[in-house]
């Protein structure tokens, strides 16, 4: 695909979207080995995503990907070529990184059993972080 049909992301909007996915729909965390992943797929019927993945269109999603930090796929175009570079702009990167902490640390495989639960807390201080509204349930 060519970048120059992708549109950068607005936080908001990337924000409620993460938001509805893990607390409405009560998504579960990407989470394979015990690693967390953009996207894994459990079985045919079975996709789950991190924050990053649920912002990821399929049809620029490479599986490659899976290989690389955020900071990576943003930064070095070189390897991953330029899709998430300009998805998710390089001078929002904290940003980026942040939202995907907070999914990254709410699948701790120790603490599973409340996922929807410490997402959400975790969701709600990163809106307060950077200003952002967070969806009425």
């Amino acid at each position: 695909m060519k970048t120059q049909t992708i549109k950068p992301l607005d936080p908001q909007e990337a924000f409620s979207k993460v938001w509805k996915h893990f607390v409405v729909q009560k998504g579960e965390p990407s989470v394979h080995d015990g690693l967390c992943m953009y996207r894994y797929n459990y079985g045919s019927t079975s996709e789950t995503r991190c924050a990053i993945g649920v912002l990821i269109p399929d049809d620029i999603y490479n599986k490659s990907w899976e290989n690389g930090t955020i900071y990576s796929l943003v930064n070095d175009t070189q390897r991953w070529g330029d899709a998430m570079s300009v998805l998710l702009s390089k001078e929002k990167i904290s940003f980026w990184s942040d939202l995907q902490w907070c999914h990254d640390m709410g699948s701790n495989a120790r603490l599973r059993k409340d996922f929807t639960g410490r997402i959400k807390t975790k969701l709600i201080s990163f809106a307060e972080k950077y200003d952002l509204e967070v969806p009425k349930l």
